[in-house]
Protein backbone atom coordinates (compact mmCIF):
# COMPACT_ATOMS: atom_id res chain seq x y z
CA UNK A 1 0.00 0.00 0.00
CA UNK A 2 2.73 2.41 1.01
CA UNK A 3 4.70 1.89 -2.28
CA UNK A 4 1.44 2.73 -4.33
CA UNK A 5 0.79 5.78 -2.62
CA UNK A 6 4.41 7.15 -3.21
CA UNK A 7 4.34 6.15 -6.98
CA UNK A 8 1.20 8.12 -7.38
CA UNK A 9 2.77 11.05 -5.17
CA UNK A 10 5.56 11.22 -7.62
CA UNK A 11 3.26 11.14 -11.10
CA UNK A 12 1.26 13.76 -9.34
CA UNK A 13 4.81 15.75 -8.53
CA UNK A 14 5.78 15.21 -12.57
CA UNK A 15 2.42 15.85 -13.91
CA UNK A 16 2.48 19.26 -11.65
CA UNK A 17 6.16 20.17 -13.10
CA UNK A 18 5.31 19.70 -16.19
CA UNK A 19 1.74 21.57 -16.12
CA UNK A 20 3.63 24.48 -14.48
CA UNK A 21 6.50 24.15 -17.19
CA UNK A 22 4.58 24.24 -20.40
CA UNK A 23 1.49 26.33 -19.32
CA UNK A 24 2.64 29.06 -16.88
CA UNK A 25 6.51 29.60 -17.31
CA UNK A 26 7.33 31.97 -19.55
CA UNK A 27 10.61 31.08 -21.47
CA UNK A 28 13.04 33.48 -22.82
CA UNK A 29 13.76 31.41 -26.34
CA UNK A 30 9.82 31.67 -27.06
CA UNK A 31 10.12 35.29 -26.32
CA UNK A 32 8.97 35.57 -23.02
CA UNK A 33 5.57 33.29 -24.08
CA UNK A 34 5.14 29.65 -22.52
CA UNK A 35 5.24 26.73 -24.75
CA UNK A 36 1.53 26.29 -24.76
CA UNK A 37 1.16 29.48 -26.27
CA UNK A 38 2.80 28.75 -28.96
CA UNK A 39 1.76 25.44 -29.70
CA UNK A 40 -1.83 26.31 -29.31
CA UNK A 41 -1.24 29.74 -31.81
CA UNK A 42 -1.61 32.33 -29.29
CA UNK A 43 1.80 34.01 -29.40
CA UNK A 44 0.59 36.29 -31.93
CA UNK A 45 -2.59 37.38 -29.94
CA UNK A 46 -0.52 37.87 -26.59
CA UNK A 47 2.31 39.58 -28.41
CA UNK A 48 0.04 42.10 -30.02
CA UNK A 49 -1.91 42.75 -27.04
CA UNK A 50 1.88 43.38 -25.50
CA UNK A 51 2.97 45.69 -27.75
CA UNK A 52 -0.63 47.68 -27.39
CA UNK A 53 -0.07 47.94 -23.81
CA UNK A 54 3.35 49.20 -24.63
CA UNK A 55 2.27 51.93 -26.80
CA UNK A 56 -0.21 53.05 -24.60
CA UNK A 57 2.35 53.49 -21.65
CA UNK A 58 4.94 55.23 -23.04
CA UNK A 59 2.25 57.68 -24.60
CA UNK A 60 0.59 58.06 -20.85
CA UNK A 61 4.59 58.55 -19.53
CA UNK A 62 5.32 61.10 -22.36
CA UNK A 63 1.87 63.06 -21.49
CA UNK A 64 2.52 63.35 -17.79
CA UNK A 65 6.16 63.65 -18.23
CA UNK A 66 5.28 66.74 -20.55
CA UNK A 67 2.94 68.23 -18.05
CA UNK A 68 4.76 67.76 -14.97
CA UNK A 69 8.04 70.08 -16.39
CA UNK A 70 9.85 72.15 -13.93
CA UNK A 71 10.37 75.42 -15.12
CA UNK A 72 14.66 76.53 -15.11
CA UNK A 73 14.23 78.89 -12.59
CA UNK A 74 13.29 76.28 -9.72
CA UNK A 75 15.98 74.32 -11.06
CA UNK A 76 18.46 76.72 -11.19
CA UNK A 77 17.42 77.81 -7.91
CA UNK A 78 17.75 74.42 -6.51
CA UNK A 79 21.32 74.47 -7.42
CA UNK A 80 21.93 77.25 -5.62
CA UNK A 81 21.08 76.26 -2.60
CA UNK A 82 22.92 72.73 -3.01
CA UNK A 83 26.05 74.25 -4.04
Amino acid sequence: MESGSSAESVVRGITCLVECYGHHRCHESLNNLTPADVCFGRAKEIETKREKIKRLTFEQRRRYNRSHTYSTTINRDMLRLLS
